[in-house]
């Protein structure tokens, strides 16, 4: 069933992953910069609330610049964005080398040869992909 699919628009199977990987990519490009912002808003919350006398806002401040810390370091943004960023080329290299693969099969003129010259492209392409996909999870 894949393997028609793949003959009849290869880039319709891969679409929906690249979303995916696009959607946890901004997602966690988001989240890394809410966590700069709030470490900078604390670090200067804290430092004009110690040169103006508030000592209670100062550690207040300081209080969600450790807090903020803590986040990011349980978090690590930018492990993450790094990964979300190879898992999106490595899903573009497997769709390209897939698609010119399959440029032969374009040619043939029914449906059913399409589909049996694009079962071992998917094949090889699924092999890429599944030991990878498993060790990225």
């Amino acid at each position: 069933m894949t393997a028609g699919a793949l003959a009849l628009d290869p880039d319709a199977a891969f679409r929906d992953a690249r979303n995916r990987f696009q959607l946890v990519l901004r997602i966690n490009i988001g989240i890394s910069v809410a966590l700069a912002v709030v470490l900078i808003g604390g670090i200067v919350g804290a430092i004009i609330s110690a040169l103006v006398g508030r000592s209670g806002l100062a550690g207040a401040f300081g209080g969600v610049t450790i807090i903020d810390l803590a986040g990011a370091i349980i978090y690590k943004p930018l492990k993450a964005t790094n990964e979300a960023l190879i898992s999106t080329q490595r899903l573009d290299i497997i769709h390209l080398s897939t698609r010119e693969s399959l440029l032969a099969c374009a040619h043939l003129t029914t449906a059913s040869a399409r589909v049996k010259c694009a079962a071992p492209v998917w094949n090889k392409s699924s092999r890429i992909w599944q030991p990878w996909h498993r060790a990225s999870r």
